[in-house]
């Protein structure tokens, strides 16, 4: 097949915007959502590989913290300091937790570089999508948790009184951390 030098120059160009495109769609297609909350936890676990070499406490004197490299600012902006002072002084969960939220402002452009290198391993395991939790029915004054939900939408949408943080106290147990619920867990909403 022919290709002209223009054609190749050009498709080398687009090559990267290309694979931050595809890893948000295959993320997207992985949780069967758009939202940053089904996002599985091991591509977190991937990109802080890629950006930190996997250390959570990463302190490079390169203005980046945590496992994640966020600066100051954008762990202040979107809620860090509730948790600690700078990212690599909190735990991955809550390093996570902020994530989530960078991820729902600014996309995977936050992370430019190691977005684009993990895009290829995100599309394969596009291709091997995690099965849905079958909606079965959970005992009375339960509630199942599926992919996208958050404390704060089941307690909304069952009316849990006292609200999300109600929700949390009596699920301590199986929750762990209130940013942090799993599909397929069994909360109790009283």
């Amino acid at each position: 097949m022919f290709t002209s030098p223009l054609f190749s120059r050009l498709r080398r160009r687009l090559r990267p915007a290309t694979a931050a495109v595809a890893l948000a769609c295959a993320v997207s297609a992985l949780t069967g959502t758009g939202t940053a909350h089904a996002t599985p936890e091991h591509v977190w676990e991937d990109l802080a590989a890629c950006e930190s070499s996997g250390n959570w406490r990463a302190r490079t004197g390169n203005g980046f913290y945590g496992g994640l490299q966020f600066t100051p600012s954008t762990w202040r902006e979107h809620g860090g300091t509730r948790f600690a002072a700078r990212a690599d002084l909190a735990s991955p969960a809550e390093q996570i937790s902020v994530a989530k939220r960078v991820l729902r402002r600014q996309g995977w452009g936050a992370w430019p570089v190691c977005s684009r290198r993990l895009a290829p391993k995100a599309r394969a395991a596009a291709r091997h999508p995690v099965p849905a939790i079958p909606h079965t029915p959970a005992a009375r004054g339960t509630y199942r948790v599926q992919p996208g939900d958050t404390l704060h939408h089941v307690a909304t949408t069952h009316r849990a009184p006292g609200g999300w943080r109600a929700l949390y106290t009596i699920n301590r147990g199986v929750i762990g951390h209130p940013d942090m619920i799993y599909p397929g867990q069994i909360l109790r909403l009283r």
